[in-house]
């Protein structure tokens, strides 16, 4: 693995229970430091090939490696942000980025203070206290996805960020049913 590159898959492959083949050799490299996307058609195999880098399902054959180690399971250098967001519809914007750190018995002050951090950094201060029914589809994937940057140490050591994002059909490239990573643009995470 390369010292520019976060996230590698070589020779990916993975077949479900009824013969299904989701991934066939899929190699693939992320660079530190970018934003990087995964393009493609509904079906073949995107979703399948961030919960394999995540460490959430096996995969058949190849090789995942992120920041130098090989992937067997879950790990505190990856973070997950699934599509349905996973927030606490009871708790506050603020509790519910803290969450994953209160599961890891951080302090509450210092739980919070990361928080807050986090909420500022995908633009959504001043919205701390309400809750994700109170909140654009928009803002709660950003809950989510300040929940995964609150982890210690995200940008100093370049942990990885999954996310799996719902795309309008008509924004996808058609083709045949395979997908690449492609880098995108750095944006600022706020809407305009």
């Amino acid at each position: 693995m390369q010292d520019a590159t976060v996230v590698e898959v070589k020779g990916i492959g993975k077949t479900y229970e009824g013969g299904v083949e989701a991934l066939q050799d899929v190699s693939l490299a992320f660079p530190r430091a970018k934003l990087s996307s995964l393009l493609g058609p509904s079906g073949c195999g995107k979703t399948t090939l961030l919960k394999i880098i995540a460490g959430l399902i096996p995969h058949n054959t190849g090789e995942v490696w992120v920041k130098g180690k090989q992937v067997d399971g879950p790990g505190p250098e990856r973070a997950f942000v699934f599509q349905d967001f996973a927030l606490l519809p009871w708790a506050d914007v603020l509790r519910n980025v803290a969450f994953g750190l209160e599961l890891r018995g951080v302090p509450r002050a210092e739980r919070e203070e990361i928080a807050r951090q986090q909420i500022v950094e995908v633009g959504l201060k001043g919205f701390e206290s309400k809750h994700p029914s109170q909140l654009s589809g928009g803002m709660r994937q950003r809950v989510g996805l300040a929940r995964a940057r609150g982890r210690r140490g995200y940008y100093s050591d370049g942990r990885a960020v999954l996310l799996r994002r719902r795309t309008d059909p008509a924004q996808v490239p058609r083709g045949p049913a395979r997908f690449a990573a492609a880098p995108a643009q750095d944006r600022d995470l706020r809407d305009p």
